[in-house]
């Protein structure tokens, strides 16, 4: 069932991912199953190592699953051919926790360079850029390189990038890990901002209860590969049934003014 009735956009199931390494084959994923509701914001937290990061470029196949079907917009993606799998990528954009922006490229020419990969025209590279660093109030930083800015900005920077082609999905890696709560109060926003009026999906990978609490409709936790429990984020908070959860939602407990400062973001 899937929140108030939303039909699906990212569907998981059974996706398995194993890399091999000298010292053998380790399992990153086992066996996930996952739905997530169109429009909906679903976070999957976990702690370092539980396979957060993979199941987030398993969805955009970045990395390909050893097993499993990865759905997107109802379109197999796991299926697709080559040519067919860039296509249908620009559905789904990337936000990534070290901003990945590129110092050699303006504020404009970082938001731009999706839109001169698929082949866009000068002007509307230029109409597009406009309208998405406007809504990131990026606007009157167009000229500026990323070290001139800020981190919050960087992010935005990315924000906007993953925004340019107008995608049905956003996968957000950790995207406010290595900001402060203020600034990362005001990206959670931004992301609501987005959910709200583009009517974007929107998946949340994170170590951070506080993240999810704030801003996901509901949570999947993610341990050694397994997701060992979902559902809503309130429920989870308030009935946590795994080891995982209960450590989460203790931290969180313990936040104190940094929590109360997430929350703005909602």
């Amino acid at each position: 069932m899937y929140l108030d009735g939303r039909i699906p956009m990212i569907e998981l199931s059974g996706v398995e991912k194993r890399f091999v390494t000298p010292s053998g084959d380790v399992e990153a994923l086992r066996g996930v199953d996952l739905r997530i509701g169109s429009q909906e914001i679903f976070g999957i937290i976990g702690k370092s190592g539980a396979g957060k990061s993979t199941l987030a470029r398993c969805i955009n196949l970045l990395e390909r699953p050893t097993a499993g079907r990865v759905t997107v917009g109802g379109r197999e993606l796991t299926a697709l051919g080559p040519r067919a799998l860039r296509e249908a990528r620009r559905e789904i954009g990337m936000v990534f926790q070290h901003f990945n922006v590129l110092s050699s490229r303006t504020v404009f020419r970082n938001v731009a360079l999706p839109l001169e990969l698929a082949g866009w025209r000068p002007q509307q590279i230029a109409a597009r850029v406009t309208e998405v660093l406007a809504f990131v109030d990026l606007l009157e930083q167009r000229d500026r390189y990323p070290a001139q800015l800020s981190g919050g900005q960087k992010q935005r920077v990315g924000i906007a990038r993953a925004l340019a082609s107008r995608p049905s999905v956003l996968l957000c890696d950790e995207a406010t890990s290595a900001l402060d709560p203020q600034t990362t109060a005001s990206i959670l926003a931004l992301l609501k901002r987005i959910n709200r009026e583009f009517g974007l999906t929107i998946l949340v990978i994170t170590h951070e209860m506080g993240v999810v609490s704030s801003l996901c409709d509901r949570i999947a936790v993610i341990e050694d590969g397994l997701v060992v429990e979902q559902g809503p984020v309130a429920e989870l908070f308030a009935r946590p049934q795994s080891a995982t959860t209960r450590d989460f939602v203790a931290a969180l407990k313990g936040m104190g003014d940094v929590t109360r400062t997430l929350r703005v973001a909602r």
